[in-house]
């Protein structure tokens, strides 16, 4: 063979190596093949798994920038590596680590941070110039105590890491200083999906995320219960962009803005607020120009200051929009719902209802709004039921406003003033129904013959057929309930602006939808605790997932944002797992009657996407 030819075949052979390695990957037991789990992983290459047995490792790891799967045999329950005495962080990727270096399966406890000049970093995870991907992990008991510290249990530092299934509770960043007490983000683009975020503290902004800098962030389908921020945001803290989707946000507080979420540029969207409290504004959200907030719910949300559920702030103008949200029994000192200062403040197809203002006598607080300059612009928007504890601004109060203007909206049974403002010729109010009257095209002030708390309309309401179709936004296609925007009920003269269908007036649109209800079936009735009950669904869309709940509060309201539904029931509860419709639109299903319930009484009743079922009353055998 000639010396050329050798040398060319060795570099081919050579040029194999990568391939036939990552093709033979090992498989690295601990303890049975290495005593510890940084033995093992520094015995692993490119490409092989680092198995690790039930028991607890005390120790602090770091992957050294290899592409492995590191994880438990059978989950974080059973499998901890602590690193308590070892001060630092429980694992370091700070290596170039990227998205094929899987961490899976561990409770990380005891960490306190990676120190850099005196800063503390992500008590329990520190990950800088890396990307890896991080599931069915629980971070709980972790510190990042220093002059200051940043990320309670996590820190990511320029990182696109995927952050999955992950339990992070009792965690807490600086003693004195310091932001994200369970997760700091530093310039970067993570994803944090289906986590759960509880009782982690911060003492400055950020109880459990704090996003700062140059980021584009993604939150989605992650609880956030009982954390706390001395400063902002009792939940998230959020200088740069990012989306919230799906989320439930409840019980978290802040001794400043934002009971739940502080931020500067936010998209908030499908997502559920339950008694969270700031001790200043926004007792849900406090947010600031260029921020959305996208078919949410906000109830019971309190501030000692402005915005009971939002406030939007801006010194430099800019807008706000809150689209399909509901705003149902939440309270401040000014605004009950929502409060602004200075931004344009755009309400479209909301309800706020049941909301509550504190103010003094001689101040205008607003029960449902108060905008202190800036301007509101409201559309297809219900207020009702919104009260001040003086009577005397139950509505809206308009403080130096530029303008307001309100169309195809309703403000009824509000105490005291529908609209107050001092500038009474910078609002504008055009087919609308204004319980004391209010001039206009197209103005109503008869009974709205509302049907619930929330501002449905009844069959013989004036706002049926009565509103505006051009000053509806020409992207909003479907009313509070998920059903057309426009529907034209036959038994109405139109009294509206347009060509039929013309819209109703208010957030919801009417229509005789018992036609669109599928059919639910519930046996034995009655019930028999400990036994199993039969559930059919008929007559509902083909191949859809279908959720069954339950409810022992009786018939109500109960809005579910993000399958655009309002249910029947008052409070639901879970009551079976989701089953999918065959291609003929049923499904049958069976679900264990819980033990101890003999007596009880169940409203049951099933949804999908726009879609609901009738309600079945049932009762558990005495």
């Amino acid at each position: 063979m000639h010396f050329h030819q050798l040398a060319i075949r060795m570099v081919l052979l050579a040029g194999m190596i990568p391939i036939t390695a990552s093709a033979h990957a090992s498989v690295i037991h601990v303890p049975d093949d290495y005593p510890s789990i940084q033995e093992g992983l520094d015995a692993a290459i490119d490409g092989d798994e680092v198995l690790v047995a039930p028991g607890t490792y005390y120790e602090a790891i770091d992957l050294r920038g290899k592409q492995i799967y590191l994880h438990s045999e059978v989950g974080p329950r059973s499998t901890i590596i602590d690193a308590t005495w070892r001060d630092t962080s429980v694992i370091t990727c700070d290596n170039g680590e990227g998205p094929d270096t899987v961490i899976e399966g561990f409770t990380l406890t005891q960490g306190t941070g990676t120190w850099i000049y005196g800063i503390v970093y992500g008590g329990a995870l520190y990950v800088s110039n890396a990307s890896p991907t991080v599931t069915d992990c629980v971070f709980e008991n972790n510190t990042a105590f220093g002059v200051a510290g940043y990320g309670g249990a996590i820190c990511l530092d320029q990182s696109s890491s995927l952050l999955q299934d992950c339990v992070i509770r009792d965690n807490a960043s600086g003693a004195s200083w310091g932001d994200g007490g369970a997760i700091v983000i530093m310039n970067g683009s993570p994803t944090i999906d289906r986590c759960r975020f509880i009782r982690n503290e911060a003492p400055t902004s950020g109880g459990a995320v704090s996003v700062w800098g140059p980021s584009s962030t993604v939150i989605s389908d992650c609880s956030f219960e009982l954390n706390h921020s001395e400063h902002s945001g009792g939940a998230i803290s959020g200088e740069s962009a990012i989306l919230i989707q799906g989320c439930r946000f409840t019980e978290n507080t802040a001794n400043s803005g934002g009971g739940a979420i502080d931020a500067d540029a936010a998209t908030i969207q499908d997502s559920v607020f339950e008694g969270n409290s700031s001790n200043s504004h926004g007792g849900a959200v406090n947010l600031r120009a260029g921020s959305e907030v996208l078919n949410c719910s906000f109830s019971n949300n309190s501030s000692k200051s402005e915005g009971g559920a939002v406030f939007a702030i801006s010194s430099s103008g800019g807008e706000v929009r809150v689209r399909g949200a509901i705003c149902n029994g939440n309270t401040a000192r000014h605004g009950g719902a929502v409060g602004s200062r200075g931004v344009t403040v755009i309400l479209e197809n909301c309800v706020l209802a049941g909301n509550h203002a504190q103010g003094d006598y001689n101040e205008w607080s607003g029960g449902a709004v108060e905008c202190w300059e800036g301007s509101l612009q409201a559309a297809n928007t219900t207020m009702v039921g919104n009260t001040h504890d003086q009577g005397t601004s139950g509505g809206i109060d308009l403080h130096d406003v530029e303008a307001a203007s309100f169309t195809n909206c309703v403000l009824y049974g509000n105490s005291g003033n529908q609209i107050a403002s001092d500038f009474i010729d910078r609002v504008v109010v055009t087919h609308s129904l204004i319980q004391t009257g209010w001039p206009g095209e197209g103005n109503i002030s008869d009974d709205p013959f509302l049907v619930d708390s929330l501002g449905h309309i009844g069959p013989s309401s004036p706002c049926i057929d009565a509103g505006n179709n051009e000053t509806v936004p020409p992207d909003l296609e479907s009313d509070l309930d998920g059903h057309p925007r426009f529907h034209d009920d036959p038994g109405t003269l139109d009294t509206g602006r347009g060509t039929a269908p013309i819209v109703d007036m208010g957030a919801y649109e009417y229509q005789d939808d018992s036609s669109s209800l599928f059919t639910l079936a519930v046996k034995p009735d009655p019930l028999i605790a400990g036994q199993q009950a039969f559930i059919r669904v008929a007559d509902a869309d083909p191949l859809t997932r279908t959720y069954i709940v339950a409810g022992t509060g009786g018939s109500g309201y109960y809005p579910v944002p993000k399958l655009h539904i309002t249910l029947d029931l008052d409070a639901p509860l879970v009551l079976s797992k989701i089953v999918t419709t065959a291609e003929n639109g049923v499904a049958n299903t069976r679900v264990k009657v819980p033990g101890r319930t003999n007596g009880t009484e169940l409203w049951i009743q099933a949804l999908q996407q726009g879609r609901k079922s009738n309600v079945v009353w049932t009762r558990v055998a005495e």
